[in-house]
């Protein structure tokens, strides 16, 4: 029996910092010594993990799974996740990519690089050969060392690197898996109206004309795009257009006023709540955060 994520203190990111500018950011994680605790977290953005050294136990919704060097695994948004770096030296590297701006990094349009994301936790790929575990223990230090020494144009090394492992791990999934990930999360029936909100400036859909866009009644498409994103339409609607004010804050030299009425807020008075409420910041102190 897993242990319930009611009994854990979850740590909730929002990850404002990741736009189309700055898609995705890496962290890592090393500890001398196990952690006697789970660490409980979710976050909207997707996430890779890569173990480059030791052992980290994960708890997800409907599995309990270890992961040791060369192994990767996938965390999709607001995915409720527990993990324990439980040997010594354990060594975990963590990226956090904007959804957004998933796949952008070539002219080709027919990959889904949310596939490793869409699978149920418990059927999700990883590496089972010697050969894929050492491309991706390589290609993590790679990105480590990218991210961690900054040379020129480290962050287009870097997002390069970050699809060839989706790319990696795709391959690896058979026709049968594919479908799967797709019939177990629901994501499929949803993804019409998910590609809309991503590619709309402006008001976004709304309900009724989502689920009509995917021709469901507004009832089963909101049932299942909570079952599948996570979060209701709605809110998943808002973030999606906030992280689009979040990019031009920090790129344009927009005011409020102007952001509210490209973005679909009533005024900079709506757009200034909507935005603490999510990110936990005014826009203006926002855009004084130093960027890298």
């Amino acid at each position: 029996m897993l242990k319930s994520f009611k009994s854990f203190e979850l740590e909730t990111q929002q990850h404002p910092e990741l736009t189309a500018f700055l898609p995705f950011d890496v962290v890592w994680e090393y500890k001398r010594y196990p952690m006697k605790h789970f660490q409980a977290d979710i976050h909207y953005a997707l996430q890779i993990s890569l173990v480059l050294h030791g052992e980290v136990e994960m708890i997800f919704d409907d599995c309990r799974r270890k992961y040791t060097a060369g192994d990767i695994f996938f965390t999709t948004c607001w995915e409720p996740h527990a993990y324990k770096l439980s040997t010594e030296k354990t060594f975990l590297m963590s990226i956090n990519l904007n959804i957004d701006t998933l796949g952008q990094c070539a002219p080709f349009s027919n990959c889904d690089f949310m596939l490793p994301f869409t699978m149920a936790a418990s059927g999700r790929i990883s590496p089972s050969s010697d050969k894929d575990r050492r491309f991706v223990w390589e290609t993590g230090r790679k990105i480590f060392h990218y991210y961690a020494k900054k040379p020129k144009n480290y962050h287009y090394h870097a997002w390069l690197l970050i699809h060839q492992l989706l790319l990696h791990n795709i391959d690896l999934m058979t026709e049968e898996q594919q479908e799967l990930s797709y019939n177990q999360q629901d994501f499929k029936r949803v993804k019409t109206a998910v590609d809309i909100i991503r590619k709309t400036q402006g008001k976004t859909p709304s309900l009724e004309e989502a689920a009509a866009l995917c021709n469901l009644s507004i009832s089963r498409f909101s049932a299942i795009f909570k079952r599948s994103i996570g979060i209701s339409y709605g809110q998943f609607a808002l973030h999606a257009r906030l992280s689009k004010v979040a990019e031009e804050l920090l790129y344009s030299n927009y005011s409020l006023n102007e952001l509210a009425e490209r973005w679909g807020f009533f005024d900079a008075s709506s757009l200034s709540h909507a935005f603490y409420k999510v990110f936990n910041c005014r826009p203006g102190a926002f855009k004084k955060q130093k960027q890298f």
